[in-house]
């Protein structure tokens, strides 16, 4: 972020360099979040992070604030090796930058988010149904603008940005021109194979399809579905190279068990490799009722499903008429189910608890009133 003698940057030659807060909000079996956040810089230039240091050994930044959300699929091989090997698995960004303070445009791209190596970085875009392919030129005044879709270098844009020919990628400014404090910017990509492409909804019709009877579907980047009554359902009619398609699940609740069902239990064997599910006597029912659980984020759900052919379910796996409620299967089986209802909140909740359709799994209704504050288990099972 150029601001004359104001620039805050990570260098530690001179001023106060940048630090940056990093967390580790979520982690289920398809993808993990690590979460970056720039909203202060060292009090000094060469010591920091020092034993012994004193814990105030930052101040705030005067210039702008960053935050950005970087989610690694597990099960998602890209090939790619930039970063050292860090973007061996599919990896997204999202980022958003608000500036505290005015300052003017020194450059057409401001602010800029990464600088890429002109000499060797190429942009891909459809437009009207044609492939739109260039190379950079390295003049600073050459402005391109691209939509969500588009390739450049490894980054697949998840909304538009602007590339000067000269590598800034960023969004488009007028030199000189004054950005109003408090402007905010916002920035969502993928590292993704060009080979891709069509694969995850930037060229044509994928090779696989979804044919749905519960929920809806569009892909760019990641394969989004959006539950109906919290859950998404049908068949997959497999195609192409990707071993699994990354699934990203709107409409969930997180105080819910969530999970992927898929004919034959195939869920995540290849990533784990550590054992195919076999049923338990007693505990677990034969047949195709293996679920792998997934991680609900924010009420968004994250799972990889194997692109083979057949029938899958994907969202939560118990439901109340009440989305208060927090529920978890202490025991499901073919015959009954043992479910563990809490209520967090201050007053009385009545609510219908209802399972999903899984073959295989005891089908549970049952009506249940939890005082405020305290858990009850239920037991229910077949007659």
């Amino acid at each position: 972020m150029p601001a004359g003698e104001e620039t805050e940057q990570f260098s530690s030659g001179r001023g106060n360099p940048l630090a940056t807060k990093m967390s580790l909000p979520f982690a289920s079996n398809a993808l993990t979040f690590t979460d970056y956040t720039i909203d202060c810089k060292y009090l000094s230039p060469t010591h920091y992070g020092m034993d012994a240091w004193r814990i105030e050994n930052a101040m705030a930044t005067t210039t702008y604030t960053a935050y950005a959300r970087v989610g690694k699929w597990h099960d998602m091989e890209t090939g790619l090796t930039a970063a050292g090997g860090n973007l061996k698995t599919l990896t997204q960004v999202e980022a958003t930058l608000t500036l505290k303070k005015a300052l003017p445009a020194p450059t057409g791209v401001f602010p800029a988010i990464q600088s890429l190596n002109w000499q060797s970085a190429t942009y891909l875009y459809m437009k009207d149904g044609q492939k739109v392919e260039g190379k950079l030129d390295g003049k600073a005044a050459t402005l391109i603008d691209l939509p969500a879709g588009a390739h450049i270098g490894e980054y697949f844009l998840l909304a538009p940005m602007t590339v000067s020919g000269n590598g800034l990628l960023g969004w488009r400014a007028e030199i000189g021109k004054e950005v109003p404090a408090g402007a905010t910017f916002k920035a969502a990509y993928v590292y993704l194979p060009r080979e891709w492409r069509r694969e995850l909804g930037a060229e044509g019709t994928p090779p696989w399809s979804l044919r749905l009877t519960q929920g809806t579907t569009s892909t760019l980047g990641v394969v989004n579905v959006a539950a109906k009554d919290y859950a998404v359902a049908g068949t997959l009619k497999a195609g192409g190279a990707l071993k699994n398609l990354p699934l990203k699940v709107t409409g969930l609740n997180g105080n819910w068990p969530a999970a992927l069902w898929t004919e034959g239990g195939i869920a995540y064997q290849a990533w784990a490799g550590l054992m195919s599910p076999k049923p338990l006597e007693g505990l677990t029912t034969s047949g195709p009722s293996f679920l792998a659980h997934i991680g609900v984020c924010d009420g968004v759900g994250y799972a990889a499903l194997p692109n083979v052919d057949g029938k899958f379910y994907v969202g939560n796996t118990l439901t109340a008429s009440d989305p208060a409620l927090v529920l978890n299967y202490v025991l499901w089986t073919q015959n009954m189910a043992v479910i563990e209802v809490n209520n967090p909140t201050d007053k009385p909740i009545t609510a219908t608890i209802t399972s999903a359709p899984i073959p295989g799994k005891y089908h549970v209704v049952f009506t249940a009133t939890v005082p405020a504050g305290s858990s009850k288990h239920v037991t229910v099972e077949k007659k």
